[in-house]
């Protein structure tokens, strides 16, 4: 286990928490754990702590033969599950790494130089390279957008707390909330008065992280290397319309949360966030309507709902064919449901094809 109060270093550096965390799935975890035991960073300065939902003989006498402490718990609300690690972490920073994903080599070394040069520092993120099932690069022209966070200098940008909230929109610009295998935090603020912004989030731990950045006394530093590698992999969750809707449910408790803490501003911002997860699920319910042959009058209802959405919330209202390019589908279904039917699956298959030829499962 991880010692009750390990000391902080003589020469003032800080010491880390790394929490790697497998939710329901052991294939990549020895992966993980092995890019964090790689590090080089002198174990003296860090702490590891494997936390999941399962038992593995063979896994945990691995584990133990490393000397890599773990906690067992079966909590699937994953907002409190991933806080039980963070409260039984004793270093005063913690940092994550999600099973599937992995750390480049020098990756807890630099987070040191970073905390070390800035003593008020809370919430750290860097960017992230996308690799596939077998380890293997992918190719950046083919990573997402939120991938690619090429906003970022390689140098990194530090935000001192005054200035946090009039730098939100380049914070999202920077994807500042994209995966948690990049980010770093202060223990004190996670389960402090804020621990209630983990207990908010049933199915997410990325958003909720960086909240507690934000909404913490501390100072803020994105850092522009690529000290993360992303896995694609065929057991990522997909974006149906469930999965969808356990983001939007998320994103709605958390933006209450937020407005108690009286932070109006990042509550809005969360809101925009819920409302544009519940158009992704009104534009999916659509979608999954025309390919199972739900009925027209289904789907005219689906549709209707849809445009009474967009009315109520003009930020949801882009030129993109994404926005009106479901009406007009649906309104096609109404006409000719065949040739529409047809064209979803073609849709459907092509995308698929493109998928694989990218490494993706």
């Amino acid at each position: 286990m991880i010692p009750p109060n390990p000391p902080e270093r003589s020469d003032g550096d800080p010491r880390i928490t790394v929490v790697v965390g497998a939710f329901s799935r052991r294939v990549f975890l020895e992966s993980a754990v092995r890019s964090v035991l790689d590090q080089r960073l002198p174990r003296a300065y860090f702490d590891i702590l494997v936390v999941k939902n399962f038992r593995d003989p063979a896994l945990d006498w691995w584990l133990e033969e490393e000397a890599v402490p773990r906690r067992f718990d079966e909590e699937p609300h994953v907002g409190r599950w991933l806080l039980g690690a963070i409260r039984q972490a004793r270093t005063p920073i913690v940092t994550f790494l999600d099973d599937d994903d992995q750390y480049t080599s020098d990756r807890l070394e630099r987070m040191v130089e970073i905390y070390r040069a800035h003593p008020d520092l809370g919430f750290y993120h860097n960017r992230s390279s996308v690799i596939d099932r077998e380890g293997s690069p992918i190719p950046s022209d083919r990573w997402r957008e939120h991938e690619a966070a090429r906003h970022v200098p390689e140098e990194g940008w530090y935000i001192p707390a005054r200035e946090k909230l009039e730098r939100l929109p380049q914070l999202v610009d920077a994807e500042a909330g994209f995966n948690l295998s990049a980010m770093a935090l202060r223990r004190d603020d996670a389960v402090g008065d804020l621990s209630a912004i983990f207990e908010a989030a049933y199915h997410v731990t990325d958003l909720p992280t960086l909240l507690v950045g934000l909404l913490s006394s501390r100072g803020l530093f994105l850092d522009g290397r690529r000290l993360t590698r992303y896995r694609h992999h065929g057991r990522n969750r997909t974006m149906d319309v469930g999965w969808l809707e356990d983001a939007r449910a998320d994103r709605a408790r958390l933006a209450v949360v937020t407005r108690r803490y009286g932070s109006p501003s990042y509550a809005r911002w969360v809101e925009d966030l819920a409302d544009h997860f519940e158009k992704l699920v009104r534009i999916d319910s659509i979608a999954e309507g025309i390919r199972s042959r739900i009925d027209r009058r289904t789907i005219a209802r689906r549709a209707a709902s849809y445009l009474r959405f967009l009315g109520r919330h003009p930020k949801e209202r882009g030129l993109d064919p994404l926005t009106w390019g479901t009406g007009l589908f649906a309104g096609a279904y109404m006409l000719v449901p065949g040739w529409t039917r047809r064209m979803r699956q073609a849709r459907d298959a092509q995308l698929g094809r493109d998928l694989r030829a990218w490494g993706f499962d």
